[in-house]
């Protein structure tokens, strides 16, 4: 992704490249972060310190992204990224209230 986003950052646009495998990532990596809480899964502070600073690289790809890509484009991966982070707390929630014992 590095030569991609320093690609993007030279040209001042996205051109060809497209935002869906960073949005994954992002979503990933939450659900990760999400696994790895003290009360869902204990010990597991590797699995948030990796996914967390994954979560962070990923949203700096997305923010590169959103600024120098096109308005039909930059609102398409905002609203997304908005819906993933409302589906990851739908999720959240859910497990916490519903199966979390």
């Amino acid at each position: 992704p590095v030569p991609t986003f320093v690609d993007i950052w030279k040209k001042k646009a996205v051109e060809q490249y497209s935002a869906v495998p960073y949005i994954a990532t992002f979503v990933n990596c939450m659900l990760w972060v999400l696994y790895g809480l003290p009360f869902v899964h204990p010990n597991s502070t590797l699995v948030i310190t990796i996914n967390g600073a994954g979560c962070l690289i990923e949203l700096l790809y997305l923010l590169i992204f959103i600024l120098y890509s096109g308005k039909k484009q930059r609102l398409r991966v905002i609203v997304i990224a908005i819906l993933e982070v409302v589906v990851v707390a739908i999720v959240a929630a859910c497990v916490l209230i519903l199966v979390h014992t």
